[in-house]
């Protein structure tokens, strides 16, 4: 008997007696957005972290941080997914620059 476990929303692969099903793992709820961007990430090869709290207004404050690659990342905005969507966005910005850095690095 064999059995893989998986992410939310992928499928997995029971195997018994030679019988091979497979079956959609179901949430009640979907997925949040700020959690299909942390599991992209996290399979990109980042590890993530983040932390709320509040400033002396009152006001919630979200810290996300990834690390990888040799590189830290940090953002902060007043919404989880403000901020999950803004760290996404810095490092896309640094791959892509460090892409054309590597492309024209030969034109110098």
């Amino acid at each position: 008997m064999a059995f893989s476990c998986c992410a939310r929303g992928e499928t997995e692969s029971i195997v018994v007696r030679g019988q091979k099903m497979k079956r959609e793992r179901q949430k009640k709820q979907r997925m949040e957005d700020w959690e299909i961007i942390a599991d992209n990430l996290k399979e990109a090869g980042f590890r993530l972290g983040w932390v709320s709290t509040r400033d002396r207004a009152g006001r919630m404050i979200w810290m996300v941080d990834a690390h990888g690659y040799g590189k830290l990342f940090i953002v902060h905005a007043d919404q989880k997914l403000t901020a999950f969507v803004e760290l996404e966005r810095a490092i896309f910005e640094f791959a892509v620059c460090m892409h054309f850095r590597s492309d024209h690095s030969s034109l110098i």
